[in-house]
């Protein structure tokens, strides 16, 4: 789960529902933090794809979270590392830019 810190408590998620016939094979499973896995159940947390490196993550609005913790981290840069650029210098806009 991309940005998520926690490595401990972990489960084992069914990517597609158990009870929504998801089989219990490594394609469709996935381990995620306590916390993930009852985002998951809840509809905040949307997992697409198939384990383990086919598997998306996505937010309630359908978001692609590992996209926005890669525009998240070079906003944080800018302001962090002291950007002192033009505006298209800025590590945001230029990872803007490479997903458009």
């Amino acid at each position: 789960m991309p940005c998520c810190p926690n490595t401990l408590w972990l489960e084992v998620h069914h990517i597609i529902f158990y009870a929504d016939g998801g089989l219990t094979r490594p394609d469709n499973l996935i381990t995620i933090c306590s916390r993930c896995h009852k985002n998951a159940h809840e509809g905040r947390l949307i997992i697409q794809g198939n384990a383990p490196r086919g598997a998306r993550f996505l937010n309630e609005t359908g978001k692609d979270l590992r996209e926005e913790w890669r525009l998240e981290t070079a906003f944080w840069l800018d302001i962090w590392c002291g950007w002192r650029g033009t505006e298209q210098d800025r590590r945001h806009l230029r990872a803007q830019l490479s997903t458009a």
